[in-house]
């Protein structure tokens, strides 16, 4: 099952539950550089019967979907581009809409090239929705 943006809350969360399900899981992640978000995800459940595979994916960039969503039987799509609110302070519409727009687009988009194993998908939404 990939789970995108797996170093986010709920994400996170979700990952672990299924890890504990004994499925395969892999994570998109920004940039396994980031060692602050990356470390914790591999220790998440030490026992687990698959260890968490993480892969690099941006929803900015087309680079990386294929790969990622390649062999997957699902897809939890949790990850979005969220704008920094303490720097930036509150973006307008079209700053929290089109990248997220725009990055599902690409999940979709890979996903349909592998729509033979795919069987599943589930996206989910950010609280700045309502907003």
């Amino acid at each position: 099952i990939l789970v995108t943006g797996v170093s986010g809350y709920i994400a996170t969360h979700v990952a672990k539950l299924l890890l504990e399900d004994g499925y395969r899981v892999r994570g998109t992640v920004r940039s396994l550089q980031n060692e602050a978000k990356v470390e914790p995800l591999k220790s998440l459940v030490p026992d687990a019967k698959f260890p968490i595979e993480l892969v690099e994916a941006d929803l900015t960039k087309d680079e990386g979907w294929d790969a990622a969503v390649s062999g997957c039987i699902g897809v939890m799509h949790t990850a979005s581009p969220f704008p920094n609110l303490v720097s930036g302070g509150i973006p307008d519409e079209a700053a929290l809409v089109e990248p997220a727009k725009e990055g599902t687009l690409r999940v979709l988009k890979a996903v349909a090239a592998q729509a033979a194993t795919v069987k599943r998908v589930v996206l989910t939404s950010s609280f700045a929705s309502v907003h």
